[in-house]
């Protein structure tokens, strides 16, 4: 069944709130890589002082309860929506972009592999892979997209994958276990070609085989179709009654978070199958995270239309925004150099509180180059290439 998407077009070629949006998400996803040494597991010995070492935990924590699993669910939101936004333009002027897109995803992986030679768990060349779903559902209806991405962030591998273990089968959550100590042990040797090999290797192994264990193969595609679906309705437009819609989603989403929240933390005590309760606690886990996307989603929106918080967003995060591939490259390129022992090896030597401080002055750094780069060129480098491979 085929649909004919609603106006959504507007007459500007960027909708400003979701260069906000996007901005955000790679603002968070910098600050989280760096706290976390972009994958490179290796932390000084515990703080001898105890101020710093609470607040090593609190910045760690903070980190993780606001951005892990909802920045890279913003971004999927919006694959899908800049999906729409190009096939629904190439659909008025009487072409098909599903065959283009294809290709499109191809260049992707391109730049994918390259983000990867520096960065081990880097997410570009998932969302290549996993994108191909968007021209396969580009033609159905709204009600079908709604319940087959619906259906996918239920969780089903997850559900599966307990009835798996209750049947006396095994459903590990590990599998990426022994590329992820490979990746670790050759960037440990501070060699910077077997590092960036490893990382191609061994790292995208440990990183395609850590979404499959963890849900973003199936949860990363359901987002994208949710994205297309915001697309089609239109609802990032400025109208009273979309304001309405990301305001109750954003309520709907704190609401559900709290009990998700804490029900997630009884899990061990509740099922004593310690099998069940890890794949149980990964898909309690995916839903809050989920939840708390959402109320980021929907009150980012209001506040960007509704409150004066519009100006400072437009100049903080929207470059950022506008320039996401870019950014998010650089930050792999200069962040394994900062954190690598191939580079200056602060990895071993700073804690998060230190490792956040890099992240304030590499995002100045990027935030710079990317302001300064914009009142000349209309698009980053990267995504000036990507448009132009996309079509060649």
């Amino acid at each position: 069944m085929s649909t004919t998407p609603k106006p959504a077009l507007s007459n500007s070629p960027r909708v400003d709130v979701v260069d906000a949006l996007r901005g955000i998400a790679v603002i968070g996803i910098l600050l989280l890589h760096s706290v976390e040494h972009f994958n490179y597991y290796r932390f000084p010995e515990d703080a001898s002082c105890r101020l710093l070492a609470f607040a090593d935990t609190a910045v760690w924590d903070s980190l993780f309860f606001t951005f892990s699993g909802k920045a890279y669910a913003i971004f999927s939101l919006l694959f899908g929506y800049t999906f729409f936004l190009q096939y629904e333009r190439a659909r008025r002027e009487g072409r098909d972009f599903r065959g283009r897109f294809v290709w499109r995803m191809v260049v992707l992986f391109g730049f994918g592999c390259l983000n990867a030679a520096f960065f081990p768990g880097e997410v570009l060349v998932l969302f290549s892979l996993v994108g191909l779903v968007l021209p396969l559902v580009a033609r159905l209806s709204d009600r079908w997209v709604l319940a087959i991405a619906g259906f996918g962030l239920l969780g089903p591998d997850f559900i599966v994958r307990v009835a798996t273990v209750m049947a006396g089968g095994e459903a590990s959550t590990e599998g990426f276990v022994p590329w992820w100590q490979a990746n670790m042990d050759t960037l440990g040797e501070g060699r910077f070609w077997s590092s960036v090999w490893s990382n191609l290797t061994d790292g995208q192994m440990f990183s395609i085989v850590w979404a499959r264990d963890f849900g973003r193969m199936v949860q990363a595609p359901a987002l994208m179709m949710t994205g297309m679906l915001i697309g089609r309705r239109g609802l990032f437009a400025d109208t009273s009654e979309n304001i309405r819609f990301w305001l109750k989603a954003a309520l709907v989403g704190l609401v559900c978070f709290f009990p998700l929240r804490g029900f997630a933390d009884m899990i061990p005590e509740w099922i004593g199958n310690a099998g069940v309760a890890d794949n149980v606690g990964q898909l309690v886990g995916q839903w809050h995270k989920l939840a708390f996307m959402v109320f980021m989603t929907g009150a980012i929106v209001v506040l960007f239309h509704r409150t004066r918080l519009r100006g400072a967003m437009m100049r903080v995060a929207s470059p950022v925004g506008r320039m996401s591939l870019t950014m998010y490259v650089a930050q792999s390129i200069v962040g394994s150099f900062v954190f690598f022992p191939w580079g200056l090896d602060l990895g071993a030597r700073l804690g998060s509180t230190a490792s956040l401080g890099v992240a304030v002055v590499m995002f100045a750094i990027l935030y710079t180059f990317a302001t300064l780069w914009l009142r000349r060129w209309r698009q980053g480098p990267l995504e000036w290439l990507w448009r132009k491979a996309t079509w060649i």
